[in-house]
Protein backbone atom coordinates (compact mmCIF):
# COMPACT_ATOMS: atom_id res chain seq x y z
CA UNK A 1 0.00 0.00 0.00
CA UNK A 2 2.84 2.37 0.73
CA UNK A 3 4.04 2.01 -2.87
CA UNK A 4 0.53 2.68 -4.17
CA UNK A 5 0.18 5.78 -2.01
CA UNK A 6 3.60 7.07 -3.02
CA UNK A 7 2.80 6.64 -6.73
CA UNK A 8 -0.55 8.39 -6.28
CA UNK A 9 1.12 11.26 -4.46
CA UNK A 10 3.39 11.96 -7.43
CA UNK A 11 0.39 11.60 -9.79
CA UNK A 12 1.73 8.37 -11.31
CA UNK A 13 -1.73 7.00 -11.60
CA UNK A 14 -0.76 3.93 -13.68
CA UNK A 15 1.66 2.69 -11.06
CA UNK A 16 -0.75 3.58 -8.26
CA UNK A 17 -3.44 1.46 -9.89
CA UNK A 18 -1.09 -1.49 -10.32
CA UNK A 19 0.05 -1.36 -6.67
CA UNK A 20 -3.53 -0.94 -5.42
CA UNK A 21 -4.65 -3.96 -7.45
CA UNK A 22 -1.79 -6.02 -6.00
CA UNK A 23 -2.93 -5.03 -2.51
CA UNK A 24 -6.50 -6.05 -3.32
CA UNK A 25 -5.40 -9.42 -4.64
CA UNK A 26 -3.73 -9.96 -1.33
CA UNK A 27 -6.67 -8.52 0.64
CA UNK A 28 -9.89 -8.00 -1.33
CA UNK A 29 -11.41 -6.08 1.57
CA UNK A 30 -8.65 -3.40 1.74
CA UNK A 31 -10.66 -0.13 1.69
CA UNK A 32 -7.60 2.05 1.34
CA UNK A 33 -6.57 0.14 -1.75
CA UNK A 34 -10.05 0.51 -3.20
CA UNK A 35 -9.97 4.27 -2.59
CA UNK A 36 -6.56 4.65 -4.24
CA UNK A 37 -7.69 2.56 -7.18
CA UNK A 38 -10.82 4.67 -7.74
CA UNK A 39 -8.96 7.95 -7.31
CA UNK A 40 -6.16 6.87 -9.64
CA UNK A 41 -8.73 5.95 -12.28
CA UNK A 42 -10.33 9.38 -11.92
CA UNK A 43 -6.88 10.92 -12.11
CA UNK A 44 -6.22 9.14 -15.40
CA UNK A 45 -9.52 10.40 -16.82
CA UNK A 46 -8.74 13.89 -15.57
CA UNK A 47 -5.39 13.74 -17.31
CA UNK A 48 -7.19 13.07 -20.61
CA UNK A 49 -9.36 16.14 -19.97
CA UNK A 50 -6.38 18.29 -19.08
CA UNK A 51 -4.58 17.34 -22.29
CA UNK A 52 -7.73 18.19 -24.29
CA UNK A 53 -7.92 21.54 -22.49
CA UNK A 54 -4.28 22.32 -23.31
CA UNK A 55 -4.81 21.50 -26.99
CA UNK A 56 -7.94 23.65 -27.15
CA UNK A 57 -6.09 26.51 -25.44
CA UNK A 58 -3.30 26.29 -28.00
CA UNK A 59 -5.92 26.58 -30.75
CA UNK A 60 -7.54 29.57 -28.94
CA UNK A 61 -10.76 27.64 -28.48
CA UNK A 62 -11.28 29.13 -25.05
CA UNK A 63 -14.78 27.80 -24.46
CA UNK A 64 -13.71 24.19 -25.03
CA UNK A 65 -10.49 24.66 -23.09
CA UNK A 66 -12.37 25.97 -20.06
CA UNK A 67 -14.98 23.20 -20.27
CA UNK A 68 -12.34 20.46 -20.42
CA UNK A 69 -10.28 22.00 -17.61
CA UNK A 70 -13.33 22.27 -15.36
CA UNK A 71 -14.33 18.66 -16.12
CA UNK A 72 -10.83 17.45 -15.24
CA UNK A 73 -10.86 19.47 -12.03
CA UNK A 74 -14.14 17.86 -10.97
CA UNK A 75 -12.67 14.40 -11.52
CA UNK A 76 -9.41 15.15 -9.69
CA UNK A 77 -9.82 18.12 -7.39
CA UNK A 78 -6.41 17.40 -5.83
CA UNK A 79 -4.60 17.66 -9.17
CA UNK A 80 -2.84 21.05 -9.44
CA UNK A 81 -3.14 20.95 -13.23
CA UNK A 82 -6.85 21.73 -12.98
CA UNK A 83 -6.67 25.17 -11.27
CA UNK A 84 -3.61 26.07 -13.30
CA UNK A 85 -5.35 25.34 -16.59
CA UNK A 86 -8.50 27.20 -15.58
CA UNK A 87 -6.40 30.26 -14.65
CA UNK A 88 -4.46 30.14 -17.92
CA UNK A 89 -7.64 29.87 -19.97
CA UNK A 90 -9.23 32.83 -18.14
CA UNK A 91 -6.14 34.98 -18.61
CA UNK A 92 -6.02 34.10 -22.30
CA UNK A 93 -9.71 34.97 -22.64
CA UNK A 94 -9.12 38.37 -20.99
CA UNK A 95 -6.18 39.14 -23.28
CA UNK A 96 -8.20 38.12 -26.33
CA UNK A 97 -11.11 40.33 -25.24
CA UNK A 98 -8.78 43.30 -24.77
CA UNK A 99 -7.20 42.74 -28.17
CA UNK A 100 -10.63 42.44 -29.80
CA UNK A 101 -11.79 45.65 -28.11
CA UNK A 102 -8.65 47.45 -29.24
CA UNK A 103 -9.16 46.23 -32.79
CA UNK A 104 -12.77 47.39 -32.72
CA UNK A 105 -11.70 50.82 -31.49
CA UNK A 106 -9.06 51.08 -34.21
CA UNK A 107 -11.53 49.96 -36.86
CA UNK A 108 -14.12 52.45 -35.62
CA UNK A 109 -11.54 55.25 -35.60
CA UNK A 110 -10.52 54.42 -39.15
CA UNK A 111 -14.18 54.33 -40.20
CA UNK A 112 -14.85 57.66 -38.48
CA UNK A 113 -11.88 59.25 -40.23
CA UNK A 114 -13.05 57.95 -43.60
CA UNK A 115 -16.64 59.10 -43.06
CA UNK A 116 -15.52 62.56 -41.93
CA UNK A 117 -13.44 62.94 -45.07
CA UNK A 118 -16.39 61.88 -47.22
CA UNK A 119 -18.76 64.22 -45.36
CA UNK A 120 -16.46 67.20 -45.77
CA UNK A 121 -16.01 66.40 -49.43
CA UNK A 122 -19.78 66.27 -49.90
CA UNK A 123 -20.14 69.59 -48.07
CA UNK A 124 -17.54 71.25 -50.31
CA UNK A 125 -19.44 69.92 -53.33
CA UNK A 126 -22.65 71.44 -51.88
CA UNK A 127 -24.20 67.96 -51.52
CA UNK A 128 -25.68 68.88 -48.17
CA UNK A 129 -28.04 65.93 -47.73
CA UNK A 130 -25.20 63.49 -48.34
CA UNK A 131 -22.96 65.42 -45.95
CA UNK A 132 -25.63 65.40 -43.22
CA UNK A 133 -26.18 61.64 -43.63
CA UNK A 134 -22.43 60.98 -43.39
CA UNK A 135 -22.08 63.16 -40.30
CA UNK A 136 -24.97 61.20 -38.74
CA UNK A 137 -23.07 57.96 -39.39
CA UNK A 138 -20.06 59.40 -37.59
CA UNK A 139 -22.21 60.46 -34.62
CA UNK A 140 -23.65 56.94 -34.36
CA UNK A 141 -20.12 55.60 -33.98
CA UNK A 142 -18.87 58.48 -31.83
CA UNK A 143 -21.71 60.58 -30.32
CA UNK A 144 -19.25 63.07 -28.79
CA UNK A 145 -17.34 63.77 -32.00
CA UNK A 146 -17.10 67.58 -32.08
CA UNK A 147 -15.92 67.71 -35.69
CA UNK A 148 -19.02 65.81 -36.83
CA UNK A 149 -21.35 67.90 -34.66
CA UNK A 150 -20.02 71.19 -36.03
CA UNK A 151 -19.94 69.85 -39.57
CA UNK A 152 -23.55 68.69 -39.41
CA UNK A 153 -24.68 72.07 -38.04
CA UNK A 154 -22.85 73.86 -40.86
CA UNK A 155 -24.38 71.53 -43.45
CA UNK A 156 -27.88 72.09 -42.07
CA UNK A 157 -27.36 75.86 -42.16
CA UNK A 158 -25.99 75.79 -45.69
CA UNK A 159 -28.88 73.60 -46.83
CA UNK A 160 -31.40 76.02 -45.33
CA UNK A 161 -29.72 78.96 -47.03
CA UNK A 162 -29.68 77.16 -50.37
CA UNK A 163 -33.34 76.21 -50.08
CA UNK A 164 -34.33 79.73 -49.12
CA UNK A 165 -32.42 81.18 -52.05
CA UNK A 166 -34.50 79.09 -54.46
CA UNK A 167 -37.78 79.05 -52.57
CA UNK A 168 -38.04 82.76 -51.82
CA UNK A 169 -37.32 84.64 -55.05
CA UNK A 170 -39.55 87.51 -53.86
CA UNK A 171 -36.97 88.41 -51.25
CA UNK A 172 -34.23 88.77 -53.83
CA UNK A 173 -32.99 92.32 -54.26
CA UNK A 174 -34.33 93.59 -50.93
CA UNK A 175 -32.03 95.46 -48.60
CA UNK A 176 -32.09 97.74 -45.55
CA UNK A 177 -32.99 101.35 -46.28
CA UNK A 178 -32.71 104.10 -43.67
CA UNK A 179 -35.15 107.01 -43.43
CA UNK A 180 -34.49 110.62 -42.45
CA UNK A 181 -34.29 111.78 -38.87
CA UNK A 182 -37.35 113.59 -37.52
CA UNK A 183 -36.26 116.12 -34.88
CA UNK A 184 -38.39 118.02 -32.44
CA UNK A 185 -38.06 119.74 -29.09
CA UNK A 186 -40.36 120.81 -26.30
CA UNK A 187 -40.33 124.27 -27.83
CA UNK A 188 -41.59 123.14 -31.24
CA UNK A 189 -44.60 121.09 -30.01
CA UNK A 190 -48.05 122.65 -29.96
CA UNK A 191 -48.84 124.21 -26.63
CA UNK A 192 -45.21 124.71 -25.62
CA UNK A 193 -44.08 128.31 -25.59
CA UNK A 194 -40.41 129.34 -25.92
CA UNK A 195 -38.80 131.00 -22.91
CA UNK A 196 -40.25 134.46 -22.24
CA UNK A 197 -43.63 133.67 -23.85
CA UNK A 198 -46.91 132.50 -22.39
CA UNK A 199 -49.40 130.16 -24.01
CA UNK A 200 -52.75 131.74 -24.83
CA UNK A 201 -55.85 129.59 -25.49
CA UNK A 202 -56.33 129.23 -29.25
CA UNK A 203 -52.88 130.60 -30.00
CA UNK A 204 -49.82 128.38 -30.47
CA UNK A 205 -46.48 130.08 -30.06
CA UNK A 206 -43.56 128.35 -31.89
CA UNK A 207 -39.98 129.11 -32.62
CA UNK A 208 -40.04 128.60 -36.37
CA UNK A 209 -36.40 127.84 -36.93
CA UNK A 210 -35.92 125.53 -33.95
CA UNK A 211 -36.56 122.23 -35.78
CA UNK A 212 -34.11 123.10 -38.51
CA UNK A 213 -31.46 123.96 -35.95
CA UNK A 214 -31.65 120.72 -33.92
CA UNK A 215 -28.22 119.14 -34.34
CA UNK A 216 -28.89 115.41 -33.84
CA UNK A 217 -29.18 112.75 -36.54
CA UNK A 218 -30.06 109.08 -35.86
CA UNK A 219 -28.16 106.90 -38.30
CA UNK A 220 -28.27 103.16 -39.04
CA UNK A 221 -25.63 100.82 -40.38
CA UNK A 222 -26.74 97.26 -41.24
CA UNK A 223 -24.32 94.58 -42.34
CA UNK A 224 -24.87 92.77 -44.62
CA UNK A 225 -27.44 94.92 -46.33
CA UNK A 226 -29.14 91.89 -47.93
CA UNK A 227 -28.81 88.97 -45.49
CA UNK A 228 -29.58 85.42 -46.55
CA UNK A 229 -31.66 82.99 -44.44
CA UNK A 230 -29.63 81.72 -41.53
CA UNK A 231 -26.98 84.42 -42.01
CA UNK A 232 -25.91 86.63 -39.11
CA UNK A 233 -26.61 90.35 -39.51
CA UNK A 234 -25.86 93.31 -37.28
CA UNK A 235 -27.71 96.61 -36.84
CA UNK A 236 -25.64 99.51 -35.51
CA UNK A 237 -27.42 102.63 -34.27
CA UNK A 238 -25.51 105.88 -33.86
CA UNK A 239 -26.24 109.51 -33.11
CA UNK A 240 -24.43 112.23 -35.00
CA UNK A 241 -24.05 115.63 -33.33
CA UNK A 242 -23.72 118.37 -35.95
CA UNK A 243 -23.95 121.14 -33.37
CA UNK A 244 -21.41 123.03 -31.28
CA UNK A 245 -22.63 121.79 -27.87
CA UNK A 246 -22.64 118.28 -26.44
CA UNK A 247 -25.84 116.23 -26.63
CA UNK A 248 -26.75 114.48 -23.39
CA UNK A 249 -28.90 111.40 -23.99
CA UNK A 250 -31.73 110.84 -21.53
CA UNK A 251 -33.40 107.74 -22.99
CA UNK A 252 -33.71 105.57 -26.06
CA UNK A 253 -36.66 103.50 -27.27
CA UNK A 254 -36.27 100.77 -29.89
CA UNK A 255 -39.24 99.22 -31.69
CA UNK A 256 -38.68 96.24 -34.00
CA UNK A 257 -41.49 94.93 -36.21
CA UNK A 258 -41.00 91.57 -37.96
CA UNK A 259 -43.82 90.02 -40.02
CA UNK A 260 -46.24 92.40 -38.32
CA UNK A 261 -45.21 91.43 -34.78
CA UNK A 262 -43.97 94.41 -32.83
CA UNK A 263 -41.49 94.40 -29.98
CA UNK A 264 -40.79 97.69 -28.23
CA UNK A 265 -38.98 98.76 -25.12
CA UNK A 266 -36.47 101.16 -23.64
CA UNK A 267 -32.83 100.28 -24.23
CA UNK A 268 -29.89 101.83 -22.35
CA UNK A 269 -27.54 103.52 -24.84
CA UNK A 270 -23.85 102.63 -24.85
CA UNK A 271 -22.92 106.31 -24.36
CA UNK A 272 -24.60 109.14 -22.49
CA UNK A 273 -22.95 112.09 -24.22
CA UNK A 274 -22.12 112.85 -27.85
CA UNK A 275 -19.43 115.48 -28.34
CA UNK A 276 -19.88 118.38 -30.79
CA UNK A 277 -19.16 117.56 -34.43
CA UNK A 278 -18.89 113.88 -33.49
CA UNK A 279 -20.85 110.67 -33.86
CA UNK A 280 -21.23 107.90 -31.25
CA UNK A 281 -22.58 104.38 -31.46
CA UNK A 282 -25.60 104.00 -29.19
CA UNK A 283 -26.36 100.31 -29.72
CA UNK A 284 -25.34 97.24 -31.69
CA UNK A 285 -27.91 94.47 -32.23
CA UNK A 286 -26.71 91.17 -33.75
CA UNK A 287 -29.21 88.51 -34.89
CA UNK A 288 -29.74 85.74 -37.46
CA UNK A 289 -31.97 86.36 -40.46
CA UNK A 290 -34.94 83.98 -40.38
CA UNK A 291 -36.05 82.19 -43.50
CA UNK A 292 -39.73 83.11 -43.07
CA UNK A 293 -39.12 86.87 -42.81
CA UNK A 294 -41.46 88.79 -45.11
CA UNK A 295 -41.27 92.25 -43.51
CA UNK A 296 -38.84 93.93 -41.14
CA UNK A 297 -38.42 97.43 -39.72
CA UNK A 298 -36.83 99.13 -36.73
CA UNK A 299 -37.68 102.53 -35.27
CA UNK A 300 -35.44 104.36 -32.80
CA UNK A 301 -36.48 107.32 -30.67
CA UNK A 302 -33.76 109.18 -28.76
CA UNK A 303 -34.64 111.80 -26.14
CA UNK A 304 -32.09 114.24 -24.74
CA UNK A 305 -31.72 116.04 -21.45
CA UNK A 306 -32.61 119.31 -23.21
CA UNK A 307 -36.02 117.95 -24.23
CA UNK A 308 -35.07 117.18 -27.83
CA UNK A 309 -36.44 114.09 -29.59
CA UNK A 310 -34.79 112.41 -32.57
CA UNK A 311 -36.61 109.64 -34.43
CA UNK A 312 -35.61 107.58 -37.42
CA UNK A 313 -36.33 104.13 -38.87
CA UNK A 314 -34.68 101.54 -41.08
CA UNK A 315 -36.76 99.20 -43.23
CA UNK A 316 -36.02 96.06 -45.22
CA UNK A 317 -37.53 96.63 -48.64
Amino acid sequence: MRAAQAAFGRQDYETAMQKAQEALRADSGNEAAKTILESALNGQQAGVRFRAASNALAQKDYAKALSEAEAGRRLAAWDSRGPDLVSRVQQAQARAAQQAAQQRRQAALAQVTTLLGQAEGAFQSQKYDAAIALYDEVLKLDPQNARAGIGKANALGAKAMAQAATASPAAAGKSFVSGSTEASSSQTRAGAAPPGFESTPGIVVKKGTQAAELPGKVNFSVNPKSPKPGEKYTVKISLANEGSAPIQIKSMMVTTTINGKKRAGPVPPQVKDVAPRDSAQLLMLPDFWKEDTTSWSMEVVVRTARGETYKNAVTWK
